[in-house]
C-alpha cells in the first residue's frame, strides 16, 4: 500500500501586497481556503493516498483567523514558527511515515491530474527518492505546482544550519539533494503540451484578485470541472491572453 499524502496548506494574513488576501470571498463570494479545502476533499475521495489537509500557519495573533477557519472547517491547524520550513518539520515529526504535499494558498488552481501521477509513483517507489516536484524542469503554469517531500527527509534536515532562503521559500533545500533523491514531473508525463511557466495563475496582488474575481464568474469557466485540465488550460488562456 502506498504511503499517505498529506496536503499542508501554507498560509499567512499578513501578505505585504494583499493582507488578508487568503480570507477574502474572492471565488465566487468564497475563500481561496474554503475552495482549496473544497477541492483537495474532493481528491481526498478519489486519489488513492492522499488524506485529510492541514492548515499550517503560524503562531501568531493576526493568524488565529486561519486557527478559527481550520476549526469550523473540521480539519488540523498546526501552528508553529513564522519559517514555513519550521512549521514543514513540525508536520514531518508528528507524521514521519507520510508524504508531505505543499499547497500554497495563493494558489487555488489545483491540478488532480498532476496529483493523481505523483501518488501513483509512490507504489513501489525507491527509498533515495525524497521529493517529487514539478519544479527542476518548469513546464506548467506558475502557481501550479507540485512539491511532495518524504517526512523523513524533512526530519533529516537541520534546522540550526539552514539559510534564511530554505527557512522561508522549503524549495532550496531540494536544491542541496543528489538527483536521484529528486523524481522530476514535466507536462510531457501527463501527456500534455508544455506550458509557458512565465504565466502566473497565483493571487499576489490586487491585480490578479480582479482577474480571479472575474474569472470564477465567468460562465465558461463555471462550466469546467475543479482539478481538471480543462479548467487550468481556461484559465491559462485567459490570463496568458492579458484577460484581467
Amino acid at each position: 500500500m502506498s504511503a499517505s499524502i498529506i496536503p499542508v496548506i501554507f498560509a499567512r494574513l499578513d501578505s505585504r501586497r494583499l493582507p488578508g488576501k487568503v480570507l477574502e470571498p474572492l471565488l465566487g463570494g468564497q475563500c481561496v481556503i474554503d475552495e482549496l479545502l473544497v477541492q483537495l476533499g474532493r481528491m481526498a475521495e478519489q486519489v488513492p493516498g492522499v488524506i485529510e489537509p492541514i492548515i499550517a500557519t503560524t503562531s501568531r495573533a493576526v493568524d488565529e483567523p486561519l486557527v478559527h477557519k481550520a476549526r469550523l472547517a473540521g480539519v488540523a491547524a498546526v501552528t508553529d514558527h513564522f519559517a514555513p520550513l519550521k512549521r514543514l518539520s513540525a508536520i514531518a515529526a508528528a507524521h514521519p511515515q507520510c508524504w508531505l504535499w505543499r499547497v500554497n494558498a495563493d494558489s487555488p488552481l489545483l491540478l488532480q491530474p498532476l496529483i493523481e501521477f505523483a501518488a501513483a509513483q509512490l507504489q513501489g517507489m525507491d527509498d533515495q527518492v525524497h521529493v517529487i516536484t514539478n519544479l527542476v524542469d518548469r513546464s506548467f503554469p506558475y502557481g501550479v505546482s507540485l512539491e511532495m517531500f518524504r517526512a523523513a527527509m524533512i526530519n533529516a534536515v537541520n534546522l540550526d544550519q539552514a539559510t534564511p532562503e530554505q527557512l522561508e521559500h522549503i524549495t532550496p533545500v531540494t536544491q542541496q539533494l543528489p538527483s536521484r533523491a529528486v523524481f522530476g514531473v514535466t507536462a510531457g508525463d501527463l501527456d500534455l503540451a508544455r506550458f509557458d511557466p512565465g504565466v502566473r495563475l497565483t493571487i499576489d496582488d490586487a491585480t490578479d484578485a480582479g482577474f480571479f474575481r472575474a474569472l470564477w464568474t465567468d460562465p465558461d469557466f463555471q462550466r469546467t470541472r475543479p482539478g481538471s485540465v480543462e479548467r487550468v488550460n481556461y484559465a491559462y488562456n485567459r490570463r496568458r491572453s492579458g484577460a484581467t
